[in-house]
Parts: C-alpha cells; structure tokens; sequence
C-alpha cells in the first residue's frame, strides 16, 4: 500500500485521470443547463411538462443505474467511465437540439442513462486509486465533479451572453470533454477492478437484521433529500431566477453555479466538520441551513438573495 508521502508515480498520474473523468462529468451536462430557460421557450413547454421532460434524465439514471455494475464488471470501471462520457456529450449535444418534447425527452433519458454509468465507474476507479493511496481521495475527486458542474456552467453563461448559438456552443463541449476523458484513459489503472481490493471481512456474507435494513431506508431517504436539492438548483434554478426573479440569461445561471460553489466548498470542508462534530450533527444542521437560507431567499426574491439562498 503506498504511503502518503511516496506515491508511485502510475498511481499519482491515475488520480490526475480520474480527477480529470469527474471534472468532464460535472462539466458536460451542466453546459446544457443555463439553456434551459431558452429550450422550454422554443419548444413552448408548460412547466408541468417541462418538468416532466428534464425528469426524464434521472428516469434514465434510475433505469440504467441497476445495470451500472454489470457493465462495469463485464468492461472495466476506466473504460465504462469514458466510453459513457463520450456518449453522454454526444447526447447532450442531440438534446440542446432537439426540435420536439419528446425527442429531447428521449435524449435525457438516454443522457441520465449514460450518466449512471459514469458515475459508477468513475467512483469504482476512483476508490481504487484511493486504495493504492492508502488515505481518503473520495471527497476530494467529488470535490472536482462541482468544479467541473462551475466551469460547464460559466460556459453556459458565456455562450449566452456572447451570443453563441445552441448548437456550436455544446458542440465545442462535446468535443472538448470528450477530448480530456479520452486523453486520461491510457493513465488510469490498469488491471480488473479488485485487483487493490483486500481479504474479505470476517462475516461479511451473514444475513442482515431488521435494524440493518432500518438504518439503509433512513440512509436512502437523506440521499433522496440531497438529490431534491442538488436538482432543484440543476433544473429549476436558472429558470427561476429568468422567470420569476427578473435576471437576464447570463445572470439567472448563477443560482447553479452558486449552488455548486458551495457544495465545491462542503465538499472539501465536509471531512473536517464530520470530524469535529459528527456526522449527526453535520446533517442535521445541514439540513437546517438549507431550510432557513432557502426560504428566506424564496420569502424575498432578489438575484442577490436568491443567489445566496441556492449557495
């Protein structure tokens, strides 16, 4: 196992790939995401059923996200995470395009399929370099995901206000992250994936209890929670502050971009305070932050409050 002072080299250029796989899949779907507002005006989409159509992406991740392991197992984690980026770019790019609801519905789902397929196999490669490290990279390389969720954001945000048209703005994204997570390849691992993996602990194949399954449900629960949050500032934000706060095109994107901010923040801050204080108490006052800080934004719309109630 390496030390944390002497990482071999292979294994420090691996976490530099990985890193680099995070960063793509954080940046290419939040590039689509500040055209939102102008998507649903082309297409005249309801809220109802603009709501219905981008929920289509995360029907995708749910469908594909029980295959996820299989695929990982069958190619490898390297190669699943960036076969399914390339993909996903592509499908960003059909869907910024698409000319019908039910075409852009069917591009995200395929999208969202895609995606949790990424995500799988870039934590799977992800915990193994972190093995071969010895020390947690986990929060760190999730730490990067939310810069790459910034950078595609600005992106966005610049296009707009340059006046770049949809479809030559998430061509350059396509090609480009496509591009990094093609060069990062030939440095991640080699090998299968439990080539790092230890001895299994003793007792590890025993059948769970009831107060197991208890504390999984609750476990779910808290993740469904952070997820509502997360797409609330991914689908509805940028709308939001178009339609309901006043903010022109490239200024309603920053509710997004100041969300992912700060979970770029928590993310490296999280470890510390879990630490410090708990993880009961990191939740818990977590959660009341999110409520109060929120709700007084909603309470008294502005783009500065607003702004800082997503943050």
């Amino acid at each position: 196992m390496a030390s944390g002072r002497l990482v071999p080299v292979p294994d420090r250029r691996a976490r530099i790939a990985v890193s680099a796989l995070f960063l793509t899949n954080g940046a290419v779907f939040a590039n689509l995401l500040p055209r939102f507002p102008e998507i649903k005006t082309d297409l005249a989409l309801t809220n109802a059923v603009y709501g219905a159509v981008v929920a289509a992406f995360a029907a995708g991740a749910l469908v594909a996200g029980l295959a996820a392991g299989v695929i990982v197992r069958r190619f490898g984690s390297g190669r699943a995470a960036v076969v399914s980026t390339v993909v996903l770019a592509a499908l960003i790019l059909v869907a910024g395009l698409a000319g019908s609801p039910v075409l852009l519905a069917g591009a995200l789902f395929l999208g969202g399929a895609c995606d949790a397929v990424t995500d799988v196999a870039q934590n799977a490669h992800g915990l193994r370099v972190q093995q071969r490290y010895g020390r947690s990279i986990i929060n760190g390389l999730h730490a990067v995901w939310a810069a790459g969720a910034i950078l595609g954001g600005l992106m966005g945000a610049g296009a707009i206000a340059l006046g770049i048209d949809r479809g030559a703005h998430l061509s350059i994204s396509a090609a480009l992250f496509s591009a990094v997570a093609l060069t990062a390849y030939p440095f991640l691992l080699p090998g299968p994936d439990g080539a790092e993996r230890g001895p299994h602990r003793r007792g590890a194949g025993r059948r769970a209890g009831a107060m197991v399954y208890a504390v999984l449900a609750a476990l779910v629960a808290m993740a469904i929670a952070g997820a509502v949050i997360e797409d609330a500032g991914s689908t509805w934000a940028t709308l939001y502050m178009r339609d309901d706060v006043g903010a022109p095109g490239a200024v309603a994107v920053l509710g997004y971009v100041a969300l992912m901010g700060a979970m770029f923040i928590g993310r490296l801050t999280g470890d510390r305070l879990v630490d410090r204080f708990g993880e009961r108490t990191v939740t818990f006052t977590g959660g009341l932050v999110i409520a109060v800080g929120m709700g007084v934004a909603l309470a008294f719309p502005s783009v500065p409050g607003t702004v800082a109630g997503f943050a």
